[in-house]
C-alpha cells in the first residue's frame, strides 16, 4: 500500500479499536459511532437535504443522518472517517481530498483488510456475495477490493461517472472506460461485471485481468 493508504488503514483500525472491535468483528456503523463518540453520537433528521454530516456539540461530536438516504450505514461510517481525520490526524488537505479520505476510512472500518481478503478467497469475484457479507454496496466493495488486493479496478455509474481505485499500473485515462462499460469489446484486458440493485443499479465494475 502507498503511504497515504496505510495512514488511512491505521486510522480506521484506531476507530475500530476504540469501538472494542477485533480485526474480523462486524458491527453496525451506528453502534461503532456510539462506542467511539458516545451514546448520543447519531441523530436522525428526515428533513435534511443531504445524507449525513458531522457536527460539534457541547458534549463532543455528533453525526446527523437522513434516515431516508440510501446506504445509511456507509454514510455513518464516512462521518466517522471525517471525525478521525479531524480529531486524530489533523488532516489539512482540500475538501475533495478529505471526502475521498473519509470514504476510504469508512470502507476500512466496515471491511477491515484481513476480513476482505478472506471474503475474496471464499467468494472470488462474486461481488454481490461479498457485499452481502459486509452489508455494503457492491460499488464500495469493488473499490475496497482494489485497495486491499492492490490491483486495478473502476466502477462506471449509469450517468458515466468513473470511480477509480488504482495502484498506477494501468492507464485508465487512456482507455474509454465508459465505452467499455457500455459494450466496447476490444479491451480484452478488462473484466466486466454488471452491478444490480439499490445504489448499484446500472453500474459496471471493471477490473484489469
Amino acid at each position: 500500500m502507498k503511504g497515504e493508504q496505510l495512514e488511512f488503514e491505521i486510522l480506521a483500525e484506531e476507530v475500530r479499536r476504540r469501538a472494542g472491535l477485533l480485526y474480523d468483528d462486524r458491527e453496525l456503523a451506528t453502534r461503532i459511532a456510539a462506542r467511539v463518540l458516545g451514546p448520543n453520537a447519531v441523530a436522525f433528521d428526515s428533513t435534511m437535504s443531504g445524507a449525513a454530516y458531522l457536527r460539534r456539540t457541547d458534549d463532543g461530536w455528533q453525526i446527523v443522518v437522513n434516515p431516508r438516504a440510501r446506504d445509511v450505514r456507509f454514510h455513518v461510517a464516512h462521518e466517522l472517517g471525517e471525525w478521525a481525520l479531524r480529531a486524530l490526524a489533523r488532516f489539512e488537505g482540500t475538501e475533495l481530498a478529505r471526502e475521498r479520505a473519509a470514504n476510504y476510512i469508512a470502507a476500512a472500518i466496515l471491511a477491515p483488510e484481513e476480513a476482505i481478503r478472506r471474503a475474496h478467497q471464499a467468494h472470488g469475484e462474486r461481488v454481490r456475495a461479498i457485499a452481502t457479507e459486509f452489508q455494503m454496496s457492491q460499488t464500495a466493495i469493488v473499490l475496497r477490493l482494489a485497495e486491499v488486493q492492490g490491483d486495478e479496478r473502476a466502477v462506471v455509474t449509469r450517468t458515466g461517472n468513473i470511480l477509480v481505485r488504482t495502484q498506477g499500473a494501468f492507464p485508465w485515462a487512456n482507455v474509454p472506460v465508459v465505452d467499455v462499460a457500455r459494450g466496447e469489446t476490444r479491451w480484452a484486458e478488462l473484466a466486466k461485471t454488471h452491478l444490480r440493485g439499490g445504489i448499484d443499479e446500472g453500474r459496471v465494475a471493471l477490473r484489469v485481468r
